[in-house]
């Protein structure tokens, strides 16, 4: 039986029920990690691909399918006489739409079969495809079907979000766009590609950005969006495959946390297939379930919620908060015109209620109640308590007033500037407001190379380091202007978290060395002043332990070991790790505090024998060793605090360590160093 057959390639991230549904033919791509090649979608998925992707040594690259099996492909299809619309990943980002441009020609069959490059990838290709699906279900024609999709087209806007940078410079899932992305990154996070070119974006991300709208609560200003469909599964996507957690989507999406949390877990448990439910009326009956579920099953209104799949939590605590009030009773409300015959008895009576109310008040009442309207709108602006809403915002509550009261500005303004309790405006200074632009509008590019270098860094640092990285890559910006982009941007470095602190000490056990340091830690020349300690690293109910040795004068780690218990075996591989790198150690001072390690006899010899003296930090004085202190401070701050469900067990863990003091040592600059990294900095002195 001939019919229109759709043709897609894995990008399109179809789940297994919408291709059934549809019967959508998809072609895979392929996959290479660690020189292991798999087909996506059929030997491994997106969560497959990120986890390898995170272990693997080498970036993973992908491949498209190869031509015989589109050929293969498409004569299958076509064998019935059946008509054939292929829609491919956009060609920008991939050569698959010409290798089946390519198939066509060499099967022949080019009046049956129609390639459509759909110029974007991902959920935004695969709405397409099932767009393009369903007109097939419906019977549309082929031309019909064709025009249905440039109009899709033009009604999209797909944003590359790069969440991680150096996967993309070394190749990545985006290995065509390696060479483009290189060129650009000192100037981006966020792409877009309209009509299937890439393209910096411009404006941060998206229109949301400027126009997201604001409530007032209690603990503050929360800010509130709008998602669309496809904003949903963006944010269940990144949630899901990359590990993004709700309080990051929750400031990306300016959307409150607890909303994020009820969307993924209502996707979780309906599907994607629950965006697509209609608008829906429900009934007393259903209503009336939902609450005896509540009240008298003490069943959790969040987890009633989810089940029964409603767009929003706050329905369920609406029908409750009108269940109590209306005595028990399911009241539902009347919604449309009122029936013909109420209408009737309003027109014979002349004007409905609300007007005759106008009609009954004088001009000085109507302008006293315009005069109470404008006080409570400007009151409600919101806020911190103690500042007041800026002029941006008072234009924009005053522009609304106008169009709610049909009053000119000059009253309104008279309204607000009378009232010695509200922020004043004048008349001059609102119509500046409504025209000018943003002043923040030229500073784009540094505004792009901030969040690069803010991404880049993994969030790990504050305006300052930010500052001498921009000066290092040769823009010359006060460190004041970049907080306030920063501000901006909602922009903030990694915050500090209390925790136990681990204590290697054990009564006196050996000779007690003096404090030679007496914290001047600092040193004009690498290799004169060394100092260690043990921290500890909990997981899940097992611990690690991390021995380092810093250097006083570059503030590198000079070596380290990590160990599964703190015993001396560790603490005496670090100390040789440390001599085949460093031979000539003589008049070094080696400081530490009064861990049983550092008394006992054979370290005690080994620093003896190689001409270093020991120091020791006086007993309860950590910051008497405050510089390996404030290292294992900025360690845990930067890699552990916050990310333990990230590490699956204690081997990741310990290879994030390694990691991280590879990039502290190497890419993580200092403004003590003179905006350096600890390595450069040594060359420095040593040059």
């Amino acid at each position: 039986m001939s019919e229109i057959k759709i043709l897609t390639d894995s990008s399109a991230q179809l789940t297994p029920e919408e291709i059934k549904k549809y019967h959508i033919t998809v072609v895979p791509l392929s996959v290479t990690i660690d020189g292991n090649t798999y087909i996506d979608g059929v030997e491994i998925t997106r969560q497959q691909f990120v986890q390898k992707m995170s272990e693997s040594k080498k970036l993973p690259t992908t491949s498209q399918p190869p031509i015989g099996t589109i050929v293969d492909t498409i004569n299958d299809l076509t064998k019935d006489g059946s008509e054939v619309i292929g829609i491919f990943l956009a060609k920008v980002l991939s050569g698959t739409i010409d290798a089946a441009r390519q198939a066509v020609k060499l099967t022949g069959k080019s009046d049956l079969v129609h390639i459509v490059d759909s110029e974007l990838t991902d959920r935004s290709e695969g709405f397409q495809v099932l767009a393009a699906a369903r007109d097939a279900a419906a019977g549309k024609t082929i031309p019909e079907i064709l025009a249905h999709i440039e109009k899709i087209k033009k009604t999209q806007r797909l944003h590359l979000l790069i969440v991680n940078l150096e996967n993309v410079i070394k190749g990545g899932r985006l290995g065509p766009l390696a060479g483009k992305i290189v060129n650009m990154l000192n100037i981006r996070i966020e792409l877009q590609m309209p009509n299937g070119h890439l393209k910096i974006a411009k404006k941060g991300r998206g229109k949301k950005f400027d126009m997201t709208p604001k409530f007032r609560t209690n603990l503050g200003v929360i800010f509130m969006s709008k998602l669309s469909k496809q904003d949903k599964i963006e944010i269940y996507h990144l949630w899901h495959d990359y590990q993004i957690s709700p309080a990051e989507l929750s400031q990306r999406y300016r959307v409150g946390r607890s909303n994020i949390n009820y969307l993924l877990a209502l996707i979780g448990r309906h599907g994607l297939a629950i965006l697509d439910q209609p608008f829906t009326t429900y009934t007393s009956n259903f209503k009336e379930q939902a609450l005896r579920r509540i009240i008298v099953e003490h069943e959790p209104a969040r987890r009633v919620s989810i089940d029964l799949g409603l767009k929003s939590s706050g329905m369920l605590y609406n029908w409750l908060r009108e269940y109590r009030k209306n005595g028990y009773n399911i009241v539902n409300k009347q919604r449309g015109r009122p029936p013909h015959d109420q209408k009737r008895t309003a027109d014979q009576t002349g004007k409905s209620s609300a007007q005759a109310r106008k009609r009954t008040l004088t001009p000085a009442e109507l302008e006293a109640e315009n005069r109470e309207r404008i006080r409570k709108k400007i009151e409600r602006l919101s806020r911190p308590a103690d500042q007041e809403p800026q002029a941006a915002e008072i234009a924009q509550a005053v522009t609304q007033l106008r169009r709610e009261l049909k009053v000119s500005v000059t009253f309104i303004l008279d309204a607000i500037n009378a009232n010695p309790n509200l922020p004043h405006l004048s008349r001059s200074n609102y119509y500046y407001t409504l025209k000018k632009k943003d002043k923040e509008r030229d500073n784009r590019e540094i505004m792009a190379e901030i969040k690069a270098i803010y991404e880049e860094h993994k969030h790990r640092y504050g305006y300052r380091r930010i500052t001498a990285e921009l000066r290092r890559r040769g823009l010359l910006v006060n460190h004041k202007k970049v907080q306030r982009l920063m501000n901006k941007l909602k922009l903030f470095g990694i915050v500090s978290k209390r925790w136990h602190k681990y204590s290697s000490y054990r009564g006196t056990q050996g000779p007690i060395k003096p404090d030679l340091i007496k914290r001047s830690f600092s040193a004009v020349y690498p290799n004169h002043k060394w100092y260690s300690d043990v921290t500890e690293f909990k997981l899940k109910g097992q611990k690690t332990y991390l021995s380092p040795i810093i250097d006083g004068c570059t503030q590198e780690i000079v070596s380290y070991t990590i160990s599964r218990s703190p015993n001396l075996k560790q603490t005496m591989d670090m100390l040789r790790q440390a001599w085949r790198k460093h031979p000539a150690l003589n008049g070094l001072i080696f400081h530490t505090d009064q861990g049983w390690q550092y008394q006992n006899g054979q370290f005690q010899a080994w620093l003896k024998n190689h001409g270093i003296s020991q120091s020791m930090s006086r007993k309860g004085n950590s910051l008497d060793d405050g510089l390996m202190e404030g290292f294992f401070g900025i360690l845990k701050r930067e890699m552990f605090y916050g990310f333990e469900k990230h590490f699956k067990n204690l081997t990741e863990l310990e290879d994030a360590i390694r990691d991280y003091i590879e990039y502290y040592n190497q890419k993580r600059i200092k403004i003590k160093l003179k905006g350096l990294t600890p390595l450069e900095y040594r060359k420095l002195v040593l040059s």
